[in-house]
């Protein structure tokens, strides 16, 4: 079996790279000791802002500590650090994010700003140490749902959706997908829509766009503030349209349904592989078949597709069981892109993201599969047959445009090849 490129590597075999400077720079301080702690801390945030970091990951080992950025979705190694000097820094980073600095067997969440940067904190005990994964907010998300890349049908179809006057619209796929920026364009399309602004109220965790004109709710369970209890709240409060961060148990699911069907428009993620395994999440939970049918108004389920870096990306064969993974059938001499990293893409192989799109909208025949508790399978062949294009169908077309590498492509149809035949 011919050998495949592996994430991250640069064209040389080397791992993959930061600019000379931002290493010389963290070594100096690195080197400097305890007295640089508060400089290497903001120096960190700083340099994964500028290189569009979305994590920064500080790990205990047994001999030192690493740092790492999450670029394009990869862990790309940055810096290790003297095992003393890596807990003084855990230590700071606890300070700024206002954390409990003793309390060290136990997890904690926090926000650290610095230099106009809000940074989501979350500490966790481990075999050599405390962890720590800061979260840098999105800076460069498409704001309106133009510009998110939905083809013109499904956009329309959304848009429709939006301004109907209830029901659910569920939004789904793993973590770091992008539904909060679907979400967020959402209701900056409905606020830009209408003459009269509705009253809108979320429920969010966290709260990761301000928007004006929105009621935004952080939750917070140690509070009592849930997801079930702000809902609960929000619905005695004469709301048009409501956020719910995330569906993550049956009461909450359920007085979601029930104020789509009373009147409101409710917008919410639950995390599932495809439209079609929506439905069938809610039912496991236990969510009557009949709700279901009449609540919901559309599922859109999408991915983050790494686009190949055009400076490395270089044509190959796609292998026989590559092709029928990606298009359900093999064919002879077909022909993808795969990237090893370069220096234009510090050894990813990756340069920007985009999204993958796949809108479901129920018919009555859908409906009717889903009072009858049909398997996912079935539903999802009922919503092709009425219009929807599924996440499989747009992986296969990107890969034949070389847009995205033979790898990235198959890394994504691993988490959509449960219910949809290519």
């Amino acid at each position: 079996m011919r050998s495949h490129a592996t994430y991250p590597t640069a064209g040389d075999g080397t791992r993959a790279a930061l600019p000379e400077a931002l290493k010389a720079e963290f070594q100096r301080l690195i080197t400097q000791g305890e007295l640089a702690i508060p400089e290497l801390a903001d120096a960190i945030l700083e340099s994964a802002d500028k290189l569009g970091a979305s994590d920064v990951h500080i790990e205990p080992g047994r001999d030192a500590w690493a740092v790492r950025y999450r670029l394009e979705g990869i862990l790309v190694p940055v810096a290790d650090i003297p095992k003393a000097l890596g807990e003084n820094l855990i230590g700071r980073f606890k300070m700024m994010a206002r954390v409990l600095t003793y309390r060290r067997r136990a997890p904690q969440d926090g926000r650290v700003d610095v230099g106009g940067i809000g940074v989501r904190a979350a500490f966790m005990p481990t075999l050599h140490g405390e962890k720590a994964v800061l979260r840098l907010p999105v800076t460069d998300a498409p704001l309106y749902l133009k510009d998110l890349g939905m083809s013109e049908c499904d956009r329309i179809n959304l848009e429709r959706i939006l301004l109907g006057g209830h029901g659910v619209l569920f939004l789904t796929g793993p973590a770091s997908s992008g539904k909060s920026t679907t979400i967020y364009a959402a209701l900056r399309f409905i606020l830009d829509r209408l003459a009269h602004p509705p009253n809108i109220a979320t429920l969010e965790d966290p709260i990761e766009q301000e928007l004006p004109g929105v009621n935004q709710t952080q939750i917070d369970p140690a509070g009592g503030l849930t997801f079930a209890t702000g809902l609960r709240t929000i619905l005695r409060m004469d709301p048009d349209v409501i956020v719910v961060g995330e569906i993550r148990d049956e009461e909450t699911a359920r007085i979601a349904i029930h104020a789509g069907l009373s009147g409101h428009r409710v917008l919410t993620t639950i995390h599932s592989g495809t439209a079609a395994q929506v439905y069938a999440r809610l039912l496991h939970m236990g969510i009557e078949p009949f709700l279901l049918a009449s609540a919901v108004t559309g599922i859109c389920a999408q991915r983050l597709a790494r686009r190949v870096c055009p400076e490395c990306a270089h044509p190959r064969l796609v292998e026989a069981w590559e092709a029928r993974l990606l298009l359900g059938e093999e064919l002879p001499e077909l022909i993808g892109v795969s990237a090893n990293g370069c220096a234009a893409c510090r050894g990813i192989g990756a340069r920007g993201r985009f999204a993958l799109f796949e809108l479901a909208l129920p018919t009555a025949e859908v409906r009717e599969a889903v009072l009858q508790r049909a398997t996912a399978s079935h539903i999802a062949e009922l919503l092709v047959v009425a219009g929807m294009r599924p996440l499989a169908h747009a992986l296969r077309d990107e890969v034949l445009a070389h847009h995205i590498s033979i790898e990235e492509a198959i890394r994504l149809r691993g988490g959509i090849v449960s219910d949809q035949k290519a």
